[in-house]
């Protein structure tokens, strides 16, 4: 008798997954992708971040170069040293100053460029750099400095210096000029007075984007360039030293009090200029954040803290630049 044999069918031996096995399947499926996105999102929020801090940092520092560049061509002139009209100057006195009340023709007191004067409520009239006239409201314009310096000379019989070109680098025959007193060289055998050209520069923030603002004189005019972007403030305060002595501090004294108080500082004594810029970069994420910014707070003289709630991250850099041409002007005799 033949022994049936016994057939399991491959079906049989085959079988799926069961709807409990396929859900943990899925739900730890889910739990991985979801870590892995979690890790992703923290990484990309980091690096963005960082990227963030570092362009901050990078246009902070470029604002403040192309600030400190124009500060230190304060007041800078490049005279001869036998030149007649230094005998009636004093030690201490302002050069750039002087120099611009001894040329021909005259200007009037108020068309005197200065070496640096400073508005903390901007200028009445941000496009006249004649006019020196401060701004009675602080919503409407930011804080301003004014600087002068010299261009250059021609016709000289000494070699004339090179060029030193305005804050927006315009060619020098642009600006303004005129024959410097008892200064002449020998053109064709003839007696000829000696050109100066000399240049002004306003630098503040242009509040409709916001940026940093150079302006400059130009024939008569002014012309205007935004230079760095995403400069939302910016601060003056000045260093003025005892008159004839830059070797100390008096004070720190912002645009205000030259004009107040029973014995106001003048410009002339101001050896240096402490600049606050503050930046900004925008982020993907709105947050509420403390800044320190650029405003003083009166009760501390520290750094006053302000809450921004917004899709930007800010810093404020801080930096004293010392006025060159005034120290040398009140350390050494004509």
């Amino acid at each position: 008798m033949k022994t049936p044999i016994r057939r399991t069918s491959l079906a049989r031996k085959q079988h799926g997954m069961t709807l409990v096995e396929l859900m943990v399947s899925l739900v730890l499926g889910l739990l991985v992708m979801a870590a892995v996105a979690a890790i992703y999102l923290v990484a990309s929020i980091n690096l963005t971040q960082q990227d963030a801090e570092s362009r901050l940092q990078q246009s902070g520092a470029a604002a403040m170069a192309i600030v400190t560049r124009q500060l230190e061509k304060a007041g800078v002139v490049d005279m001869p040293a036998d030149w007649e009209g230094w005998k009636t100057a004093t030690a201490g006195e302002d050069r750039f100053g002087y120099l611009m009340r001894n040329i021909t023709p005259a200007l009037s007191s108020a068309a005197i460029p200065p070496t640096v004067h400073g508005c903390d409520t901007g200028y009445a009239n941000p496009t006249d750099l004649d006019d020196q006239s401060c701004s009675t409201s602080a919503t409407t314009n930011s804080p301003a400095i004014t600087l002068g310096w010299q261009v250059t000379r021609s016709r000289d019989s000494e070699a004339p210096p090179p060029p030193l070109l305005g804050c927006l680098d315009i060619d020098e025959t642009h600006e303004q000029s005129a024959n410097v007193n008892s200064l002449n060289t020998l053109v064709a055998g003839v007696p000829t007075p000696v050109v100066t050209r000399w240049t002004r520069c306003r630098i503040s923030i242009n509040t409709s984007d916001p940026s940093l603002q150079l302006r400059q004189s130009s024939d008569g005019t002014s012309v205007a360039v935004s230079v760095a972007d995403n400069i939302s403030d910016l601060q003056f305060r000045y260093l003025v030293s005892p008159a004839g002595d830059s070797s100390r501090v008096a004070q720190y004294a912002t645009a205000s009090a030259f004009t107040t108080g029973s014995t106001p500082p003048n410009w002339s004594d101001v050896t240096g200029v402490e600049v606050c810029l503050l930046t900004r970069v925008a982020v993907p994420t709105r947050a509420s954040k403390q800044v320190q910014t650029c405003q003083v707070n009166t009760a501390t003289g520290l750094p006053a803290t302000t809450t921004f709630d917004d899709r930007f991250l800010y810093r404020a850099v801080r930096k004293v630049v010392v006025l060159r041409s005034r120290v040398q002007a009140n350390t050494a005799a004509y």
